[in-house]
């Protein structure tokens, strides 16, 4: 087996078909069907099923792929710490956040990044912990800054609390409800429910209405997209229950408001940060953990929640998911 091998794998995975796979590598679809064929034969064991539409992994396929991305991660890592060491401060690292943590840090740690390392790749992206779990282990992504339950933690992951969380209703400005301070008063409303960390998460904010006596809310709609949530906001009397995190942003807090509902909090999983237990990151990448991680703290501290506070003021005081 050799590298080359690993490569064509992940290619045939990700695209689904061996022409595609070609087309991706720059390489002749005979190349990498004899490929293919050449790691089948060392294994003893198919890796794909051949169908009219393409190719899909195997069971056998599936664990090979978990494995190889592994590889191909730590290879590249390989590559980008010899660089690094030497003084060429290039190569990539990788973060997730979750929506909350990307609006309040994003522009603070992009900005201290680039101007440490103006030579090397900053990828970023935007997702709760269980879709980019995966990547993590992987070393695909070197760690995932956000919204974390901790019920969910791994021994093969190192998990740091930073700061509780909390959320808080948001409407479009002006909104003929954007003085109510019970929970009652907003039992006419509809919502969206935006997605969350997990599903109790949504569940638990229609329990708040039942347990004030109160119908379940009117949930009209359900989002997956940060961008879709706001303007359905901005552009409707519709309310949601989002990281206070939205309302400090330039480009959002000038069309939304929070509601301060005195009543009741909305909690969430608290921030945390997580990696790899089990390895280290290259100088570039674990540069850009500490400076994630102490601008959280940072954050969390300058918002510190006071001793007894109202639910707006929670909000306010803690970084949300």
């Amino acid at each position: 087996m050799k590298l080359h091998h690993i490569r064509d794998v992940s290619a045939v995975a990700e695209t689904g078909s061996l022409r595609a796979a070609g087309r991706l590598l720059g390489i002749t679809q005979p190349a990498i069907s004899r490929s293919i064929r050449d790691i089948e034969n060392d294994l003893g064991a198919p890796l794909f099923e051949r169908h009219v539409n393409g190719v899909c992994l195997t069971p056998i396929g599936q664990a090979f792929l978990r494995r190889a991305e592994v590889i191909q991660s730590e290879m590249r890592r390989a590559r980008d710490e010899v660089d690094q060491l030497k003084g060429n401060f290039v190569g990539q690292a990788s973060m997730a956040m979750s929506s909350g943590a990307a609006i309040a840090l994003t522009s603070r740690i992009v900005r201290s990044f680039r101007r440490k390392y103006p030579k090397a790749l900053l990828r970023m992206r935007q997702d709760f912990f269980q879709p980019v779990e995966r990547s993590i282990k992987s070393g695909e992504i070197d760690f995932y800054l956000g919204a974390y339950d901790q019920a969910l933690s791994s021994t093969s992951l190192s998990v740091e609390h930073i700061a509780d969380n909390q959320r808080v209703i948001i409407a479009r400005a002006g909104h003929p409800l954007g003085n109510a301070r019970s929970i009652g008063e907003l039992r006419s409303a509809q919502w969206i429910r935006p997605s969350l960390a997990n599903r109790p998460d949504e569940t638990a904010f229609e329990e708040i209405f039942v347990r004030a006596g109160l119908p379940r809310p009117d949930i009209v709609l359900h989002t997956t997209s940060t961008i879709m949530t706001i303007l359905a906001i901005a552009d409707s009397d519709l309310l949601s229950f989002l990281p206070v995190q939205w309302l400090e942003s330039p480009l959002i807090k000038s069309f939304v408001q929070a509601i301060p509902i005195a009543d009741v909090t909305f909690a969430c999983p608290p921030l945390c940060i997580v990696r790899r237990s089990d390895l280290p990151l290259t100088p570039v990448a674990q540069h850009l953990y500490d400076l994630a991680r102490n601008a959280a703290m940072n954050y969390a501290m300058d918002r510190k929640v006071p001793a007894e506070p109202t639910a707006l003021q929670g909000c306010a005081a803690v970084l949300a998911e």
